[in-house]
């Protein structure tokens, strides 16, 4: 079987200068499959990231009010809401980070069993397995 021009073995013996080169080889390869993998397997779990981040701000923001000091009337800090942004925000980005590890980890795994191409649907299947 014939390999791509362009494949880069990962097992093998290397120097350090060999492996930072193949590492930016290997990204300037495989950059748009490489991105559009990721875009499809994590993007949903960062973009729910990005919401749980400006629930949070908005949260905190309400703490630190200041034109409300003195006034009694309206108390606009709630300790639930507070708990529950916190806990949307740790449980999102603990997800969105380990969705993205694992996309990587099988994203390689893939180009190796494959000799220098990947299946979208095998990564799929091993990240969310």
């Amino acid at each position: 079987m014939q390999r791509p021009n362009n494949y880069i073995e990962f097992k093998k013996q290397r120097e350090l200068g060999e492996i930072l080169s193949d590492s930016f080889v290997f990204i300037r390869n495989e950059f748009k499959p490489f991105l559009g993998t990721i875009l499809k397997i994590v993007g949903p779990y960062i973009l729910v990231m990005l919401i749980s981040v400006g629930f949070y701000m908005y949260t905190i923001g309400d703490i630190f009010n200041l034109s409300v000091i003195g006034n009694t009337s309206t108390p606009t800090y709630s300790p639930f809401i507070m708990v529950l942004a916190v806990a949307a925000l740790l449980l999102s980005s603990i997800a969105a980070y380990v969705l993205a590890q694992g996309t990587v980890l099988h994203y390689i795994k893939s180009y190796i069993e494959h000799k220098g191409t990947t299946n979208y649907d095998e990564i799929r299947q091993g990240v969310y397995g």
